[in-house]
């Protein structure tokens, strides 16, 4: 069992995605759509992390690296539903626009169900690792 597959990563996951969420509560309460985004996937990110090591699988190092195991090692085992992983990668996807795309508008509305949709990821994490 690394460091990674422990309790205390869990904890400090689930913890840091609660941060990144309250962050992006607040960048989106003040119109700041961009910092929303990024910080809603990084809700999503660190729950997926916590999710993954509470299996104990190691999470890897690269956001794709992720996203396809979190599919494959806990959607596709029907550990969670499948709407969990397809918003995981939409709000990778969005993530990705938003930080590189100059040109790209983001819709309030939009914003707001990335954000709806990061607080389920995270309740659901929480309940299913019973943090």
């Amino acid at each position: 069992m690394t460091m990674a597959t422990t309790r205390e990563f869990i904890t400090k996951s689930l913890q840091l995605a609660e941060e990144f969420l309250k962050d992006a509560e607040l960048s989106f309460s003040r119109d700041r759509f961009r910092a929303a985004i990024n910080n809603a996937y990084y809700t999503f990110h660190h729950s997926a992390s916590a999710c993954l090591a509470h299996f104990g699988i190691e999470p890897p190092k690269t956001h794709s690296g992720l996203i396809s195991l979190f599919s494959r090692e806990v959607v596709n085992k029907n550990l969670v539903d499948k709407s969990l992983g397809k918003n995981l990668r939409e709000s990778f996807e969005l993530r990705q626009k938003s930080t590189y795309e100059i040109y790209v508008t983001l819709k309030r509305e939009d914003v707001e169900e990335v954000l709806r949709n990061a607080r389920e990821f995270l309740a659901r994490i929480k309940e299913l690792t019973k943090t």
